[in-house]
């Protein structure tokens, strides 16, 4: 991957390895949306636009009738940050703490960004998200943790008669989620409850959403194409200080909404 011209960076093997691996630490909790979609490539950084297997005619007046295949364009992300020279080769002296305050900043926003894609889409890009099909299939829900329960099984019939199969997953506000927590009775745990209702489903809680969706897990429904993934390249250096980019190319698609039922709360 010559485009990140790492091989440029005043940066020895043990350096980009640590940058490297906090990176991968933060993106591993970050990053929401991927797990409860499916991820599909890399593809490559060559790799520009995702085929939706359509055509849209444009002339049919003539002999030769034309048209354009449908496709998503994949969108390039780059956040640039700097990281201090003279700490990275405290690194080399053995300190175990460097500061990678800087990277890790831009790590959750490069994160947020791919988030905020996925779940409320992008229209310059033609990409809908998950949020957009909110209005066409939605459940009220109370605020008690047996309102919730009662919208997830109602969740699971509308799924069952429409031949939805599972396993299922609710993704839920971690703030709302506490809320319900702290209104749970009796003995037996909510997320016991959930996930027993949920049939052995996971409960993925994350401040990227302000209520819930319950989706099924079964695949193919919700697609992010990565042509590059996140990867950390080099852009130059300033004096004392190096500066670095995050990159990636990435699209996203709902290829079937009825895949996913959401939860509107009523307080």
């Amino acid at each position: 991957m010559e485009f990140l011209k790492r091989f440029l960076a005043p940066l020895t093997a043990k350096q980009w390895e640590e940058i490297d691996k906090r990176a991968k630490e933060i993106f591993s909790t970050q990053l929401y949306g991927r797990r409860v979609i499916d991820v599909e490539g890399p593809y490559g950084w060559e790799y520009s636009a995702y085929p939706l297997g359509e055509v849209e005619v444009l002339s049919g007046e003539n002999t030769v009738k034309w048209g354009l295949r449908k496709s998503l364009p994949l969108i390039e992300t780059r956040a640039t940050f700097t990281l201090s020279l003279w700490e990275l080769d405290n690194l080399e002296r053995g300190k175990l703490n460097v500061d990678l305050s800087n990277l890790e900043e831009t790590v959750r926003k490069v994160a947020e960004f791919e988030d905020e894609v996925i779940f409320r889409g992008c229209e310059r890009a033609g990409i809908k998200g998950m949020l957009a099909f909110k209005e066409e299939r939605r459940i009220n829900v109370g605020e008690t943790p047996d309102d919730l329960i009662e919208a997830l099984l109602k969740s699971l019939s509308i799924f069952s008669k429409e031949g939805i199969e599972g396993p299922y997953a609710l993704i839920i506000n971690t703030e709302r989620w506490i809320k319900l927590l702290r209104g749970t009775t009796g003995h037996y745990p909510l997320e016991k409850r959930v996930e027993d209702t949920l049939r052995g489903g996971r409960i993925i809680t994350t401040p990227r959403i302000e209520e819930a969706i319950v989706i099924s897990e079964r695949g193919g429904d919700f697609k992010l194409i990565l042509g590059q993934d996140l990867s950390i390249g080099y852009e130059g250096r300033e004096s004392d200080k190096v500066r670095l980019f995050i990159t990636e190319t990435f699209t996203f698609q709902v290829v079937n909404p009825e895949a996913m039922i959401h939860l509107s709360f009523q307080v």
